[in-house]
């Protein structure tokens, strides 16, 4: 186990608790500030947060794990972001799971890739506040369009 999957399962361990009928947020990311922060906010507003420090647990997590959305990070380690959309995209498993990139990577050819893999919303990190990423988080969930511009 690398020394940010100790890090993030020793979060996991100190995780608060939330309701069983809660929906599972699946967070690809390999950073620990960026973990923390965006777990920390999504599990204030009461949903479940299942956490991958890279592309490969990321696959295997979301194969296994009963994820309601997937939020992507495209620079990680092992299997980038964007062979990850188009695995879970190609899995018969994972196809349906909505996906939002929360990335720096901002240039154009990237969003399009993005797009033409099949993603549901495509955000920049340092455009979004943690607070407007859980708004979008909670559009896919009550059905009502958010503010922000979709992928």
């Amino acid at each position: 186990m690398s020394d940010t999957d100790q890090k993030i399962q020793e979060q996991d361990n100190e995780s608060t608790p939330v309701a069983p009928n809660a929906k599972t947020v699946l967070l690809v990311e390999d950073d620990l500030t960026m973990i923390k922060m965006y777990s920390t906010k999504l599990k204030m507003e009461g949903f479940a947060i299942e956490q991958a420090g890279d592309g490969e647990e990321g696959l295997n997590k979301a194969k296994t794990v009963k994820a309601d959305l997937i939020i992507l990070d495209l620079m990680i380690p092992k299997l980038g972001g964007m062979e990850l959309l188009a695995r879970l995209k190609e899995e018969e498993k994972t196809k349906n799971i909505p996906v939002i990139i929360l990335s720096n990577l901002s240039q154009e050819q990237d969003i399009k890739k993005a797009n033409e893999l099949g993603v549901d919303h495509f955000l920049i990190k340092s455009n979004y506040t943690p607070s407007q990423v859980v708004k979008v988080v909670k559009s896919f969930f009550s059905g009502t369009p958010s503010n922000s511009s979709p992928a």
